[in-house]
């Protein structure tokens, strides 16, 4: 059983690129371009007169940018870029140039920190007078969740599940992890097909990247899609083909490990959205694609294929 489903473009896709300081209404056009129905939106450089927020809900409000969802950013000290490590993940004591630069005072003229995003993120819907989805990072703190989520003012809020989120609120099995996040929390799920498979220098999968276990019991809850390819950007998961991947949706081709998640919430009736996740320096790497009207062909090639293997 399948239903009809929106594919969106991630702002984050152009993070690494001088066009991420393009302005909004581009963006609009490269994803529409792209064969996508809209896009998910980090806020980036928002102290700069054409990203903050009012500018972005007003190119939201102008129909110049289809905005679809929001999402938070991930800048909170030092390791920053490595995804909020814990104390004994691979890169907690030494994290990456990129999470150095990211952490630093200088790295808030890039990006927000984590939970001050939240209020960004409000900033741009009351400035487009819409409400959207929010993708959330929760925090071990339940008092600060609460608030990030509060300040959101959010349609409904998303977090992706990870092992590391599964340490964080302290469950030890799948149950258990639903019920603080989902029950005491109120999050709604976003299965993210790299993040989820994540076990953090672990030798064997953890509450959350036991995926076969954890993504049929998530899927009933489950808000969204992330179709997080060529994570090239995120080393340490050698277990996770995430380049293999990628060369195949590039071709419309779904299997494996990824099929098997998805077609885990294709069969419950979802009808909601996927975002294409896959940072522009993948995709040229991949492909040998220089200029951006390549590399925005093959972000519509991953559109189409998606469409095509959701409706079969």
């Amino acid at each position: 059983m399948s239903s009809e489903i929106s594919v969106v473009f991630s702002s984050i896709n152009l993070a690494m690129s001088p066009s991420a300081l393009r302005s909004p209404g581009w963006l609009g056009e490269f994803a529409a371009g792209a064969h996508c129905d809209g896009v998910e939106y980090m806020p980036m450089f928002d102290m700069l007169p054409g990203h903050t927020p009012a500018a972005i809900g007003r190119a939201v409000a102008k129909g110049e940018l289809k905005l679809n969802s929001l999402h938070a950013t991930f800048r909170e000290g030092q390791n920053s870029a490595d995804t909020n490590k814990l104390p004994g993940d691979p890169g907690a004591e030494n994290p990456s140039l990129k999470g150095r630069i990211i952490g630093s005072p200088l790295g808030r003229l890039i990006l927000p920190e984590v939970c001050e995003s939240a209020d960004v993120m409000n900033q741009i819907q009351l400035a487009a007078n819409r409400c959207v989805p929010v993708v959330l990072y929760p925090q071990a703190d339940a008092e600060k969740d609460r608030r990030q989520i509060e300040a959101a003012h959010s349609l409904r809020h998303l977090f992706q599940p990870t092992d590391h989120v599964a340490r964080l609120v302290g469950a030890a099995n799948i149950v258990e992890f639903d019920e603080e996040t989902s029950g005491v929390r109120g999050y709604d799920y976003v299965i993210d097909t790299f993040h989820l498979r994540r076990r953090y220098g672990r030798d064997e999968p953890g509450v959350v990247s036991d995926f076969r276990t954890s993504v049929p019991y998530m899927a009933p809850n489950t808000s969204a899609l992330h179709l997080s390819l060529n994570r090239t950007d995120i080393p340490g998961e050698p277990h996770i083909p995430t380049e293999a991947e990628a060369r195949k949706a590039l071709k419309g081709v779904y299997d494996g490990e990824l099929k098997e998640m998805l077609d885990v919430v294709k069969e419950t009736g979802f009808a909601s959205f996927v975002v294409i996740e896959a940072t522009s320096n993948g995709i040229a790497d991949l492909t040998g694609h220089k200029s951006m009207g390549d590399i925005q062909s093959a972000y519509a090639d991953i559109a189409d294929g998606f469409r095509e293997y959701w409706a079969a």
